[in-house]
């Protein structure tokens, strides 16, 4: 069996679908926000090594993990962290959240430990996340249409303005 997990921003859910061998395509709402109560515009989730399901909502202002039964594990808030949409899960359990309105990117390994780990750099808006090539993050900023590159390592970033999103 094949599952693919969804956000659904507008219906305030987590949806898991998943493909039968032969019986084709069944879907499952696991999460949804009057059971949780937390879910308000979820744009992103992720899951983490241990099997937690990390869920980004924007209008709460809030990250929150849930485990494999799906319950509410903890909730993770910060003054630095408005309107978050892109969660991007890290192996050693902790996670990245951009965060739309302050325009930066939050490392959070619990929910009382959270550094701003990118900022400035020409990101505006920034949503989507991925790690790759040269150790390096790649944010979509969506704001101004860019991709904008940080050196995990030093900090130093970069657009890859040639890039349309």
């Amino acid at each position: 069996m094949i599952e693919t997990s969804v956000s659904s921003f507008l219906s305030d859910s987590i949806v898991i679908f998943k493909k039968e061998a032969r019986d084709g395509y069944v879907f499952e709402k696991v999460l949804a926000n009057k059971t949780t109560g937390q879910l308000n515009g979820p744009e992103d989730i992720c899951f983490l090594p241990n099997g937690d399901l990390v869920v980004a909502s924007y209008y709460s202002d809030t990250v929150s993990v849930y485990n494999s039964n799906n319950s509410p594990q903890v909730d993770f808030r910060s003054n630095q962290l408005r309107g978050p949409v892109g969660v991007l899960c890290l192996e050693d359990n902790s996670f990245l959240v951009s965060s739309y309105k302050t325009n930066k990117i939050i490392h959070f390994r619990n929910p009382s430990e959270h550094i701003v780990f990118a900022a400035g750099g020409g990101i505006r808006g920034p949503s989507g996340m991925a790690i790759g090539g040269t150790n390096s993050l790649f944010i979509a900023s969506y704001e101004n249409n860019i991709i904008v590159a940080f050196n995990i390592s030093t900090g130093a970033s970069y657009d890859l303005a040639s890039i349309v999103i």
